[in-house]
């Protein structure tokens, strides 16, 4: 039937001649859009006789070298690596929102003597810095007070604590690129796009991070610890902080096992979803100063967190500090 130089037949050889380069279930739907007397389904199945894609059933049509189907060349598209970042080691320290040069010194020796006191039991085989070890004020859209250090002290102030990282622990470290390392790429990008690819004026060669074992995780990337997603908290969609519980906020946006930082406390939520799975979601605290200038009054707290895992189970010590202990 389908042979027969019908009237629809007709309609299909036009608009394959009209649109060579169009998918199949276009065309179709071009002709329905126009005679919708004809079955869309019936019209798909005619227009790809007419190109050779039926399959068994076109193996003794003639051929139609007409309207054989050549996709468009489209342009390469460029790609953009979301692909998580997999972390290879069992155990691990977790610091973030540190904030160089206004760090909370206490914090910050509080968190590693912890680590050095309970390593027998709970063994360190790296370190992962969650995002904002580095405040960039200076580099801010704010309005910026110029007697504030500025990004040459940051460095230091990097290259400074990995060493103390590499000299108390000897482990691999991953540092994970958040919003306020985003702040240097994004002032090259808006005031000097033409030296933007040059490779050593980049955070990760500024900082020499080869130099302390660490390795940076750049492009929002989500860090895989086992079953566990760790992410600074800008990555997702309006950002994980919340009034209420950031943890709870992380949940209902990840809805998977997820450890978060960037809101600067320590919080955790448990809910059972559909498949009577049980989600965990954890935020740390952070380990800079609390009550910085431009926001003096807040709920932020000191902490830090150990983790630990196998290949079916994780564990997450969610922990912060006040006054100079650990709870």
């Amino acid at each position: 039937m389908c042979r027969q130089s019908t009237e629809l037949g007709e309609l299909v050889k036009d608009t394959l001649r009209e649109y060579p380069s169009l998918p199949s279930r276009r065309i179709a739907t071009i002709i329905n859009e126009k005679h919708p007397e004809f079955d869309h389904e019936r019209i798909r199945r005619i227009v790809r006789w007419y190109r050779g894609q039926n399959g068994e059933e076109s193996r003794d049509t003639p051929s139609h070298e007409e309207f054989k189907y050549e996709p468009c060349e489209l342009p390469p598209a460029w790609h953009y690596d979301s692909s998580p970042f997999i972390i290879p080691e069992k155990s691990a320290l977790v610091l973030a929102d540190v904030h160089f040069p206004v760090q909370d010194n206490q914090a910050i020796d509080t968190a590693i003597t912890w680590a050095l006191k309970h390593k027998e039991n709970h063994p360190l085989e790296a370190i992962i810095i969650n995002g904002d070890l580095v405040d960039q004020y200076q580099l801010s859209h704010f309005l910026k007070n110029p007697d504030r250090p500025g990004i040459a002290e940051e460095i230091d102030c990097v290259k400074d604590f990995l060493q103390v990282l590499q000299d108390a622990f000897g482990v691999k470290v991953y540092y994970k690129f958040s919003n306020h390392e985003r702040r240097f790429e994004n002032y090259i990008f808006t005031h000097a796009e033409k030296i933007a690819n040059i490779k050593g004026i980049a955070l990760e060669y500024l900082f020499q991070l080869e130099k302390y074992k660490c390795v940076p995780i750049k492009d929002k990337r989500i860090i895989k610890f086992g079953k566990l997603n760790i992410i600074h908290g800008d990555e997702i969609q309006g950002g994980s902080s919340s009034p209420v519980n950031p943890a709870r906020s992380l949940y209902l946006k990840c809805k998977v096992h997820t450890l978060g930082s960037h809101s600067h406390v320590t919080s955790e939520h448990t809910e059972k979803n559909a498949n009577r799975e049980l989600i965990t979601c954890w935020s740390t605290g952070c380990l800079c100063d609390l009550y910085p200038e431009w926001n003096p009054i807040n709920k932020w707290n000191h902490g830090f967190a150990y983790i630990h895992r196998d290949d079916e189970v994780f564990r997450v010590v969610n922990l912060r500090i006040e006054n100079g202990i650990v709870y």
